[in-house]
This record gives C-alpha cells, structure tokens and sequence, in this order.
C-alpha cells in the first residue's frame, strides 16, 4: 500500500510540474487579432468616455463588438475602471480568471461523468491542446465557456436550491459573454434529469430556479444598455451575413483536430463505442449529443479552434471512458496495449514537431513538451508588433500628424494603443477637421492630435476596392486638411506588396517575427510622392486580389453604407 501510495504521488508531482509548463504561456498571453484588441478598447470607453466611441463611423461595427459579448467588455472594465488597471493587464486577469473556471469546469464535469481517477482525468486533460491553449491569447471564449462548464458542474452536484441559482447567475453571464453559450441548456436539462430521475415537482423547482437567475441577469444587463435578447439574435446574424463567409467543412474538422489533439480525440471515438456496447443512454445522450447538437448548428462555420471550448468535458470524458479498456486486467497480465498507449501518449508529448501557425496561433500534433516554448515565440513576436504601434503613437513625429490604417488589426490596435497612452477622442467636425469627418477619428493629449485615418471597412470582404474609394476621396481630403506628416501601419506583408521598400532596418527587423509566424505591423511615412501613386497602387491591389479569387466579383453588390449602419 505504501510503495503505490508513493508512487501516486510522484504521478501527480509530475502532472503537476507538466501542468504548470503547459499552462504557463497563460501568463505572457497576446491579443489575437483585432477581436480581441476591441475588449480592451471597448472596457475603456466603459470607465473613461462614451463606449460609442469605440467606432463612430461604423456604428454596427460598434453593436457587434459591444454588445454580442458584453459580459466580457463589462469584467474587464470592472478591472480598468474602479481598480484602474491598464487595459492589458485587466485582459490578463480577466483570461486567468476564465481559465481558473474552465480548468475547474472541465475536470469536475470529467470526473463526475466518467468515474475515472483524478490522475486520468488530469493527464487527458493536459494531452488536450484546447484545454490550455484556448487561453494563450485574449478572447470571449474562454470566460464564457469557464462560467457555463462551472454552472453545469453545480448543477451535476448535490443538488441545493442555492448551488441552482447561482448555476443560473453563471449560466446566465455565460450567455453575456458569448450567446452561443445558450447551446449548452440541453445538457443543463439533461443534467437536471437525471438528477431527479422522473419530472417531479422538484425538478420543475430546480429548473425554475435555473430558468429565472440565469435569464433574469442576461435580460436586466442587456436592458440597462437599451436591448433585449432579440436584439442581439439580430445583430449575431447580421454579422454572418455581412461576413459572407462560405462554409468551410475542412477547417471545422481541422479545428476538431487542433483542439483535441489526436490521442484524445481517438480515445473520444473509441469511448463512444464503449459505452454504446454498455447500453450507458444518458451518458450517449449526453456526452454524444450535446457536441453532435453543438458541431450541427456550427456545422462549416467553425473557424478557430477556440469555438469548441465549450465542449472539453465531453470530449475529455468520452476519451476517459476510451481508455478504461486499455487499464482493464487482462488474461495473463499482459497489457502490451497499454503500453502501446502511454508510447504514443510519449510521442505527443516528447516528439519534435514543426508547429503550423494559424490566426489563434501556433499548432502542432507532436510535440506538446515543446509547444510553450514555441507559444512564447508567438507571444514575443505578436508583443513587439503592438508596442511598434505603441511607440508610434507614443512619439509621433509631430504635434499634429495622420496615421492611416488599412488593416482590421492595424485598425484596431492603432485605436486602443491611443487610449492605453492617454489620448482621448474628440469631435472632428467640431475641432476643426470637417473633411476628415466621414473617414477618421481624432484623438487628442495635452497639444498633440493624432488623426487616425481608418482605409479599413471592417467585416467586408471587398474591404480593398473600398478602400480606393475611401483613400482616393475623403482620404486624401482629410489628409490635405490636417496638414501634417501621413504613417501608414499595415502588416509587413501588405506594405511590401503595396510598396518597394527596399531592405530599411524597421522592415527587416519586422520580418524576423515571420519565424514566429507573426506577420508584424509596421508603420512607413508615406511622402508626398508616395500619397500622389497611393490610388494607383491600392485599384492595382484591389485588381490582382479580385484575380486571385475571381468569385468575390460575382458576390451581391453592397449599399454604400457597406451594411454597417446601426440597426435594431
């Protein structure tokens, strides 16, 4: 008993060193995109002005990002507000705070379902690249699918009229934070039902309970902002349509791959064949159809494997039960199976790997002893691009000068890098840059102005011939009124496509960061000459993207508004 007392416990010291190295780019993590930028930016519009601010000129822009993950804006601005935190490190503590509920979330939900041992449930957890990964850059995900895993693992739990309001509370901001987090109610009345065994007067209670808490902080939070749920209904779907995106089956199932990693994810199958041999329903009805039901209504709109977070408990227990064949005592003690198991659990872990980086960052099958090293490569490289943008706005080369951004990250982390360094917004029209007006927003700190000129239409796919129009127009408008010198930030890639610009320090420096697979923002002073051929070399740019995908052309026309007036 005492020899395999100890060696339980060195098991779990080494899990618990493995965890720790896994998880630890969790403390260095990164935005993302420009997503992921407008959490911030959105929080500090909450505590320092007008949370319209965040996109005057694209007013749906602004209800997108506002309100279809609100629960998330508002907890990091509860942080930059009364605790006056920088933005970044509020959107550090809100992602350790999110990651604390699902770690927590996935492995009661994994234990309680599977019956597998603490030490199992651990070690697939930790071969699951989403359980960690999911929170090595700024996103809604990760807090929405902690707060609705926490409130299903309450509701799997004893079973107390408190423990079912505060499920509700949870379940409730869950949706605030991301609506799709609705998609796990079925698994909350499964849960339920099983809990109570027969629809008795108790389980209508505990059902009531969860029904009003959750649903009465989602509608008194939305109502405080002037919306009801059916708002947002209109405004998620408003998004897709704008976004025209095709379905995508091939990323769907490769999103299922990264998240998963290949071990669990054929544990996972192997799991359901087990217990549809053992008859086990409930749990097929639970573990199989709350991911089949989730995966169907995003069937082909899964992009990013971060949208799966919610379903790690499923996946992990269906893996758990997946494995109970392999620790079964066999006929003359031989378990050569499992040894072939724990070699390819080895091979996961210890095999070098060449990672491939996606937009959430880089992935690999093999390889997971070494995937924080090559995170934190990541993590550096998308660091150093948002401080050259920090440093840009930081020191302008004048007390008036124009920085234009014709890039969705460029764009966005242009804007909160402004107010992360004390500007604040102004009135263009009113402050003496009506030309500038329809196509910028001014910024102002003690006697410097900075307007930022936005050549970027957000959501649209024809994003580059619009922006001809918008540069050729009131772009060049703005830039004759305000009279100051005009930086262009862009990806490197873009600027060196749109320009020839040779091999300057700044431009070598940035392309550095591609070994990461970070394609940097950089900022270049565009001269007079450069303005003048400006039009020129975007209508060329238009053409050529139009050429490589010939079907964008024979997409519906736009109003000129683009869609992307406010609705209601």
């Amino acid at each position: 008993m005492g020899r395999e007392t100890a060696l339980k416990g060195a098991c779990a010291a080494l899990l618990g060193a493995l965890a720790l190295w896994l998880f630890s780019p969790l403390a260095t993590c990164v935005p993302v995109e420009g997503f992921s930028a407008s959490i911030g930016s959105i929080a500090l519009h909450l505590t320092h002005d007008d949370i319209r601010n965040y996109d005057r000129l694209f007013p749906f822009n602004f209800q997108f990002f506002a309100f279809s993950r609100l629960g998330v804006n508002l907890f990091v601005a509860l942080l930059a507000g009364p605790l006056g935190l920088p933005a970044e490190w509020a959107l550090r503590l809100t992602m350790g705070s999110g990651a604390a509920c699902f770690v927590a979330g996935v492995y009661l939900l994994a234990r309680r379902w599977s019956g597998a041992s603490p030490l199992v449930v651990v070690l697939l957890m930790l071969l699951t690249p989403g359980v960690a990964e999911t929170g090595f850059f700024y996103n809604d995900n990760l807090l929405s699918a902690g707060l609705a895993l926490l409130a299903l693992a309450l509701l799997a739990g004893p079973g107390r009229i408190w423990s079912d309001g505060l499920a509700g509370l949870l379940f409730g901001y869950a949706m605030l934070s991301r609506t799709d987090a609705v998609l796990l109610a079925p698994a909350a009345g499964l849960i339920l039902w099983r809990r109570e065994e027969s629809l008795n007067e108790r389980l209508i209670g505990r059902a009531a309970m969860l029904g009003l808490a959750s649903a009465g902080v989602f509608v008194a939070v939305l109502a405080v902002f002037g919306l009801n749920p059916l708002n947002l209904l209109h405004i998620a779907s408003h998004a897709v349509k704008l976004w025209d995106r095709p379905l995508n089956w091939a990323v769907h199932a490769l999103s299922i791959l990264w998240f998963c990693g290949p071990i669990v994810l054929a544990l996972s199958l192997l799991g359901v064949g087990v217990l549809a041999r053992a008859r086990q329903g409930f749990l097929l009805l639970l573990i199989v159809g709350e991911p089949l039901l989730y995966n169907l209504v995003y069937l082909g709109k899964v992009w990013e494997a971060r949208q799966l977070a919610p379903l790690a408990p499923f996946f992990v227990t269906a893996a758990a039960f997946g494995l109970r064949p392999f620790l079964a005592p066999r006929a003359g003690g031989g378990r050569l199976s499992l040894w072939l198991l724990a070699a390819a659990a080895g091979l996961l872990l210890l095999a070098p790997s060449e990672p491939h980086t996606v937009r959430e960052g880089p992935r690999a099958m093999l390889g997971r002893l070494w995937s924080p090293i090559v995170w934190r490569r990541w993590q550096d490289g998308v660091r150093r691009s948002f401080d050259a943008v920090g440093a840009l706005v930081a020191a302008p080369p004048a007390a008036r000068s124009v920085i234009a951004t014709d890039t969705w990250d460029a764009d966005r982390y242009t804007h909160l890098q402004l107010q992360e360094h004390g500007y604040r917004p102004f009135d263009l029209a009113a402050g003496g840059y009506p030309a500038c007006a329809p196509v910028a927003e001014g910024f102002v700190r003690g006697g410097t102005e900075i307007i930022h000129l936005r050549l970027h239409t957000p959501f649209l796919n024809d994003w580059r011939q619009r922006e001809v129009g918008r540069y050729a127009g009131a772009g060049r408008a703005c830039i004759a009124e305000a009279g100051g010198p005009v930086i262009m930030v862009s990806n490197l890639s873009r600027l060196q496509g749109l320009f020839d610009l040779g091999r300057s320090p700044w431009a070598e420096q940035a392309a550095g960061l591609r070994g990461a697979g970070v394609d940097a923002l950089v900022g270049v002073r565009l001269s007079p000459a450069m303005q003048a051929a400006l039009p020129g070399i975007l209508e060329r740019d238009a053409a050529h993207a139009l050429a490589l995908d010939p079907s964008e052309a024979a997409r519906r026309p736009r109003p000129q508004d683009a869609g992307l007036a406010a609705i209601r």
